[in-house]
């Protein structure tokens, strides 16, 4: 079995766009937009379905750019790609012979990681397709436990002097609560889940960005995102395009 391809049905059943404003929780500013749009293209005579996420500020100026590629037949990804123009930085994922190769630039230097795919591991960038693939399975057992692969944190972290090791963080995922959601297509029933570190000491060191995420899916399949939030920014739902 090809790493991911249970990925499949979401990546058929998924959105065709959707728009999530960035809201500070401490003065409710809105702070800018994530725009999602999800597409088909051909290259090289084979099919793939990519991701296109932009960060932008709220006159529209992009600060981040974030594409990933799958392919068609089976939804096992390619390639990751992401550069964020505020702070000069790259990270390029590509996947192969059952590893993550990440290259990764900034400022001051570069570095290359070879990260092994194995069953427990969880690329972060694909955190919104594992939820959704696994949401039945945390509805029926409350709460689960992978290793996410941060590879934004790896320099981050030798910047500060911490192991490049703290890139690979166990993490519980826990079903918070049910509840109901006003979105742009109605009120949609929806399930609120909580990742944070295993470790209460690992929780205490990692930036408040990076130790502690929440996000709201649709309890109807194909669980479409509803509003994510880390540190102190929430991130609400304002336009949902489907198929």
């Amino acid at each position: 079995m090809t790493w991911g391809e249970n990925y499949l049905p979401l990546l058929e059943n998924g959105p065709v766009s959707l728009t999530l404003q960035h809201i500070n929780k401490k003065n409710d500013k809105i702070t800018g937009y994530s725009h999602f749009y999800f597409l088909t293209l051909q290259e090289g005579g084979l099919e793939y379905w990519q991701e296109v996420q932009e960060n932008t500020k709220p006159d529209g100026t992009v600060f981040t750019r974030k594409q990933t590629r799958f392919r068609k037949t089976d939804g096992s990804p390619v390639f990751y790609h992401e550069i964020d123009f505020r702070k000069d930085y790259e990270i390029r994922n590509v996947f192969e012979n059952n590893q993550i190769i990440s290259k990764l630039r900034s400022k001051t230097r570069t570095d290359e990681v070879r990260q092994p795919l194995t069953p427990d591991i969880v690329p972060f960038e694909h955190i919104v397709l594992f939820l959704r693939q696994n949401l039945p399975k945390l509805m029926h057992e409350k709460h689960l436990n992978v290793t996410l692969y941060m590879p934004a944190l790896i320099l981050e972290l030798e910047d500060q002097g911490l192991p490049s090791s703290w890139s690979n963080v166990g993490v519980v995922i826990e079903m918070e609560k049910k509840l109901k959601v006003s979105t742009p297509k109605g009120n949609m029933d929806a399930i609120q889940i909580l990742i944070q570190p295993s470790s209460i000491l690992l929780r205490s060191l990692l930036p408040a960005s990076h130790a502690r995420f929440r996000f709201l899916l649709s309890e109807q399949f194909p669980h479409y995102p509803l509003g994510f939030e880390e540190g102190n920014t929430r991130h609400q739902l304002t336009d949902l395009q489907l198929k």
